[in-house]
């Protein structure tokens, strides 16, 4: 089983507590743990160490995503 987390930057102590508080994610299925974005990585290691699971995450491979309202987009000059 794979696993990837998401929240915002303010959501993060929200994040956390769900992590740590679930009985919902079987942590001994997940096999490794893909798409974290950066911001997220400190909950992610310390959920996982805290479960003994510390190898699951290539932290080389690490996700971000951005956002750009569609306005700005329509704007952007795209390579051919």
């Amino acid at each position: 089983m794979y696993g990837t987390i998401y929240a915002l930057e303010e959501n993060l102590d929200v994040l956390s507590n769900c992590l740590f508080e679930t009985n919902l994610i079987d942590w001994k299925r997940i096999v490794k743990m893909t798409a974290i974005p950066l911001r997220c990585v400190a909950v992610v290691k310390s959920v996982l160490s805290a479960n003994g699971l510390t190898d699951l995450v290539n932290y080389s491979d690490i996700s971000e995503l951005n956002y750009m309202p569609i306005d700005e987009i329509k704007n952007c000059l795209m390579p051919r």
